[in-house]
């Protein structure tokens, strides 16, 4: 039953995770514009052999990868700003920057200039993978983190499926607008985005880190709209304590513990966990290069078939929500991984054995469509999810940094060659799908010795995982059992809580 304790910690994960709806709204607009005559015409070369303009692979690759450039920089930066001044205000920079670069997009009179706003635009790309995450991680209930985090996604892809349809609007106008009218969605995007933060508070473990427990229980009750004396604050309280516990223990956090052998298995785990989903498994590929892509497959429309992937990657995202905490993380990519890699197959075969035939394109359309639904509903949600939740409270920011800088450098590498590849000077086309074949194999293999269940388990929990001599297949009944004896003991009561609240705000004034 719906009541207002069950909504309201649902509606701050939504705004906390409107950022990711102006992550969506990138990729939607480019992906669209690539397959646009104006803006063809205006960023492209002419070719008076055939009379055309066109976008040469040189020239396609840095328009699409370029914006890696900016993130890649952008992760350090933003979990340098997230430890500082708090998520809220890291995401807030990282709005204002996307906008900035947006506007010089909008403004350019060359493709050196265009490019330019789009590494800037690549900030809050970054900004938005590294602090967002994190902030959604720390502000859900436990029982909500897996969907607090596909929520999420789910508005990443709202937000890109908004854009495409949009620009294949705007795309059928015959004057400059037909462009500029995407790029202005991503001025919009970030500004509503802005607006929605100022009203958002700071999360519960940031006061948690500088010693103000009052200001996070606060928060606490704010956010679960209960009283300050709830038994629900209490006990978020006291699991943020023990995991402070453990942690002021080890001091001031560094770059180089990611890399201390206590937690360099986390640090590989979030990083490799984020390369695989996003870089090998096809999916920015084909939201990045789909215009592009199909109709050198021989599709007419190729912009319409963009709207057509972007829908179906929101609707997918639906189930996804759901999803993530019935079936777990695990079963969750190992149902998507399968559907994704069949579906490669399939395109990579048809393409290969009757290239020029009609029905081949309407094939590669319509299996490439079920392949981003199997990404949106069962891969993705997981991934997400995985990744925020596998790092320490300590390092949450730090590793989410050092993950995205390691998955934008390989993105940019995906992005920057892929045109030479699938056009010319190799012309693979179609057959650039036998490589997202393999790369979701390898995803299926990292998943099966790598992936630990997390579903149901809070932040002190996950510590006592990864602490426990289990493989990533034991898991599943390590967590279930967890969960189990953790539902037969007695429930925290405020008294107990603020004993403990004083030996850790003890330790807290020793170390300052």
């Amino acid at each position: 039953m719906w009541t207002r304790r069950s909504v309201v910690p649902i509606l701050y994960i939504f705004f906390g995770g409107l950022t990711f709806f102006v992550y969506g709204v990138d990729y939607g607009y480019l992906n669209g514009l690539l397959a646009a005559p104006l803006f063809i015409k205006k960023f492209g070369t002419y070719d008076a052999s055939t009379d055309t303009y066109a976008i040469l692979s040189s020239r396609l690759s840095l328009l699409s990868s370029t914006i890696y450039i900016g993130s890649f920089f952008g992760a350090f930066i933003a979990a340098a700003i997230g430890d500082k001044i708090g998520k809220k205000w890291g995401l807030l920079i990282g709005c204002f920057t996307f906008a900035a670069g947006a506007a010089i997009q909008l403004a350019a009179v060359n493709v050196n200039m265009f490019i330019a706003g789009r590494a800037i635009c690549g900030l809050q790309l970054a900004f938005a993978l590294v602090l967002s995450p994190a902030y959604i991680n720390e502000i859900a209930p436990k029982h909500l983190r897996g969907l607090g985090v596909s929520m999420g996604h789910q508005i990443l892809t709202f937000g890109n499926f908004f854009t495409a349809l949009m620009t294949y609007a705007a795309t059928r106008r015959t004057d400059e607008l037909s462009y500029q009218i995407p790029i202005s969605l991503c001025i919009m995007a970030a500004g509503v985005c802005s607006l929605a933060l100022l009203f958002m508070p700071e999360t519960p473990m940031h006061w948690a880190r500088r010693g103000n427990w009052e200001k996070s229980r606060a928060t606490i009750a704010q956010m679960r709209s209960v009283p300050i004396d709830d038994p629900v604050v209490a006990e978020e309280v006291f699991d943020m304590q023990e995991t402070m516990r453990y942690h002021n223990a080890l001091g001031e956090s560094t770059w180089a513990e990611l890399f201390h052998r206590q937690n360099i298995r986390r640090t590989f785990y979030s990083a490799a966990n984020i390369v695989l989903y996003n870089a090998f498994s096809g999916t920015i590929f084909f939201l990045s290069y789909g215009a592009v892509f199909i109709r050198q497959a021989g599709f007419t429309n190729p912009i319409a078939v963009t709207a057509l992937l972007a829908g179906t990657n929101a609707v997918g995202s639906f189930p996804g929500i759901w999803l993530v905490e019935r079936l777990g993380r695990r079963p969750m990519k190992f149902i998507g991984g399968t559907g994704v890699a069949v579906c490669n197959l399939v395109c990579a075969v048809v393409y290969t054995v009757r290239p020029t035939a009609p029905e081949t394109s309407k094939t590669i359309v319509a299996f490439i469509t079920l392949g981003v639904f199997c990404l949106a509903a069962f891969y993705q949600p997981a991934g997400w999810a995985y990744t925020a939740e596998i790092p320490t409270a300590r390092l949450r920011q730090k590793t989410l940094g050092f993950a995205n800088a390691c998955c934008t450098l390989f993105l940019w590498t995906f992005q920057f060659c892929s045109p030479y590849i699938f056009q010319d000077p190799v012309y693979l086309g179609a057959k650039i799908c036998y490589i997202w074949l393999g790369g979701i194999c390898i995803c299926l293999v990292f998943d099966y010795f790598c992936l630990y269940e997390t579903k149901g388990l809070s932040h002190h929990e996950i510590d006592m995982m990864m602490d426990a001599v289990i493989t990533a297949s034991q898991s599943t009944k390590w967590g279930n059992e967890l969960i189990e004896a953790r539902s037969d003991l007695p429930v925290v009561h405020e008294g107990e809580v603020c004993s403990v609240e004083e030996n850790v705000g003890g330790e807290e004034k020793e170390k300052s």
